[in-house]
């Protein structure tokens, strides 16, 4: 589809379950460098001696190194490793005036519409800095199947992939205005939908002893392949397990973002991570305290589509279900005890949220939640009376 008709309405209506193609830039609402920036610039722009940690592919294992040493190693025609750096987040460097998200992504992005700008010198809300990604692979690169943190939902744009020219036996770089010649370039992904089955077995195969031996492709009924070429954008929603081969050198920019459209498989995703005791640095930052900030924000917006006398989608239903058991699973949690007292300042009032009596289905054609406060009152009532769509059945999911 076009960039025109990847619109807000588009996906409320039609859904973000699957992944989307978008073939050109026009019209998508996104800022990238021109293809002729090369990794010499990235290093200008970052710096040589920022730390950085790639994934050395043959053994799927991370090597910290700075910057300035993985750009000779992503320039050096002779390479003896094949090295993948995938965890470079440029929000907060002079780099990220040169990149912008797609306008939808920016628009369902929890972080532009529920994070507090004003946090003063509280160090506990540092804003999350998962938006915008940097990512520099050398060909034969490989990510195996993989979840994107938090089931967030991610854009991959690829700026380019380099052309080698082969000669007397060698492979050899021609610089052009010290860039490399560009070539056509492209990634391939294998993408699983996140089906309630295929994500047991993910869960079971990552688990597993004989998992790098495995592709895990051939463990589900349907395993899709595509390929991504230089200057398409491909968007993949919520869950989806994927993983992404690169055959040529290849610079991407990327980035995460949580949003209302996919609640459920969101906390799905993020009690899988909890239940594989993954380290902190492969979760979502502050996961919890975005959902906090979400809560509020949703609430809000269901006062005023409740004043209004308009419908609520369904998916915002079942999300706000999902996120409201969450929510009070989180609460009942000593850890998050602290997040709770750190928030409520910042939750005007809101705060700690007790669920009364969530969600009544059946044949009643209203669902009732009441939601109230445990730090101070609230400024309005909050009991609501939600209108949803007629012939609603109780989810499963």
């Amino acid at each position: 589809m076009t960039g025109q008709q990847l619109t807000l309405p588009f996906l409320q209506h039609a859904g973000f379950t699957n992944p989307i193609l978008v073939p050109q830039k026009e019209g998508l609402g996104i800022t990238i460098p021109p293809d002729t920036f090369s990794v010499s610039d990235v290093e200008q722009y970052l710096g040589s001696n920022r730390r950085v940690h790639v994934i050395e592919v043959a053994r799927q294992s991370e090597v910290p190194m700075k910057l300035g040493q993985f750009i000779r190693h992503f320039k050096n025609p002779k390479r003896t490793k094949v090295l993948n750096l995938l965890s470079l987040e440029i929000s907060s460097t002079p780099l990220s005036s040169l990149v912008e998200a797609p306008y939808i992504a920016r628009k369902l992005d929890w972080l532009n519409h529920v994070w507090p700008t004003d946090v003063g010198e509280d160090k506990t809300l540092t804003r999350p800095q998962v938006e915008k990604y940097c990512l520099l692979s050398t060909k034969d690169s490989y990510t195996d199947f993989h979840i994107d943190f938090g089931g967030s939902s991610v854009w991959y744009h690829l700026l380019w992939g380099d052309l080698h020219l082969a000669q007397t036996d060698e492979w050899l770089y021609e610089e052009c205005r010290g860039n490399f010649i560009i070539g056509l370039g492209e990634k391939t992904f294998f993408l699983i939908k996140p089906t309630c089955a295929n994500l047991s077995l993910y869960q079971r195969w990552t688990s597993s002893c004989t998992q790098s031996e495995t592709f895990f492709g051939d463990q589900v009924d349907m395993c899709y392949k595509f390929t991504l070429k230089k200057g398409q954008t491909l968007l993949i929603p919520s869950g989806w397990i994927h993983a992404v081969l690169t055959p040529v050198d290849s610079l991407v920019f990327g980035g995460n973002f949580l949003h209302s459209l996919n609640i459920q498989l969101q906390l799905q995703v993020h009690e899988i991570e909890v239940s594989m005791k993954l380290a902190k640095k492969f979760l979502y930052p502050s996961f919890h305290k975005v959902n906090w900030f979400a809560a509020r924000s949703l609430l809000g917006d269901l006062k005023r589509v409740n004043n209004s006398g308009k419908k609520v989608p369904l998916y915002l239903l079942s999300g706000l279900k999902a996120l409201l058991l969450a929510l009070k699973q989180w609460n009942q949690d000593k850890d998050d005890g602290v997040v709770v007292d750190v928030l409520a300042s910042h939750l005007e009032g809101l705060g700690s949220l007790k669920v009364v009596d969530c969600f009544q289905w059946g044949a009643n054609p209203y669902m009732r939640c009441f939601v109230e406060s445990t730090i101070r009152e609230y400024d309005f009532n909050p009991t609501f009376t939600l209108h949803h769509e007629k012939g609603c059945q109780k989810s499963n999911s």
